[in-house]
């Protein structure tokens, strides 16, 4: 009897499953798969008439490949079990360190400055013309001694007191 063979890739646990009928829904699926395990994510593409079964365990997902292969009837339609494909690997940068390069954000473009547009007065160009900086004042005041800025910052309203030692 035909069987369908399971990938090498042992982190693939998705199985696809085409000729859906325009009337199944992600219930249909769940229903036809959700004894085989724990299922982690329904996509149905109906448009395509397909959907995406991805299970948590791969030993789930091989029982359910094993089972449904030519067998799988959902709503009356007969439909195509196949393992799905693999999103892990690109030979491209596998095969070429040059290309795996140009992906590294150090070789992205320098973004677009525009200094001659300042609408709000936020800050002048600074003095290379790139940029801009920001107008602080040299000195901000100090607070005053021993003085709490906000009450939240003051243990006592909250109903903490100091302990006192009495030294014997």
């Amino acid at each position: 009897m035909p069987h369908l063979e399971a990938p090498e890739d042992k982190m693939i646990t998705t199985l696809y499953c085409g000729g859906l009928d325009e009337g199944v829904g992600e219930q249909d699926i769940k229903n036809a798969f959700y004894a085989y395990g724990e299922i982690r994510s329904i996509t149905l593409v109906a448009k395509q008439g397909c959907a995406f079964i991805q299970f948590t365990k791969r030993s789930s997902a091989e029982l359910a490949s094993e089972k449904t292969f030519n067998k799988l009837l959902i709503r009356g339609s007969k439909v195509t079990i196949r393992w799905g494909k693999s999103h892990g690997k690109t030979p491209a940068i596998a095969s070429s360190p040059e290309m795996a390069l140009d992906m590294v954000p150090g070789h992205l473009p320098a973004p677009p400055i525009e200094v001659s547009k300042n609408y709000f007065g936020l800050a002048a160009p600074g003095p290379s013309g790139g940029g801009f900086a920001m107008n602080l004042p040299s000195s901000l005041p100090a607070p005053p001694l021993g003085a709490l800025s906000y009450p939240s910052q003051d243990p006592s309203r909250m109903g903490a007191q100091a302990q006192q030692h009495q030294q014997f």
